[in-house]
């Protein structure tokens, strides 16, 4: 009889972690703001070098925008031309691509090393917030 009990409790006790931790993901995605990492919990020094990674980030996104508008305006003058040039309208639409990947690559290079593996999980789940569009 108690073994039967203390398996039991060690049973629910198990589950009873899980529930919390999906009932806390459920109530910060409710109030999650893009591009927020308060969800991680970082220390304060942690906080400080995300700060500056999110800093670098947006000005590399607008930098981004900016390339992928003029690769667009580009795209578009090569098609009006006598002679399309697919070769060149490849290259000009690519570059932008490249150059969102690298960003991404570095940033979650950046969070990788200075979050611990529990706020890897907790970044993993809103990782797609930090996807170049």
């Amino acid at each position: 009889m108690r073994l039967g009990f203390i398996l039991l409790m060690l049973v629910s006790s198990l589950f009873a972690d899980f529930e919390h931790e999906e009932e806390e993901e459920h109530t910060y995605k409710k109030q999650h703001l893009p591009l927020d990492v308060r969800y991680l919990h970082l220390s304060t020094s942690q906080l400080g070098q995300a700060r500056i990674m999110i800093r670098k980030f947006r000005t590399a996104y607008k930098q981004y925008r900016k390339e992928k508008e003029l690769g667009e305006k580009q795209a578009a003058t090569l098609f009006l031309e006598k002679r399309f040039d697919a070769a060149t309208f490849t290259r000009t639409l690519s570059r932008p691509s490249r150059h969102a990947i690298e960003m991404q690559a570095t940033f979650f290079s950046q969070m990788h090393r200075i979050l611990t593996p529990e706020q890897r999980k907790r970044f993993v789940r809103y990782m797609e917030e930090w996807e170049v569009e």
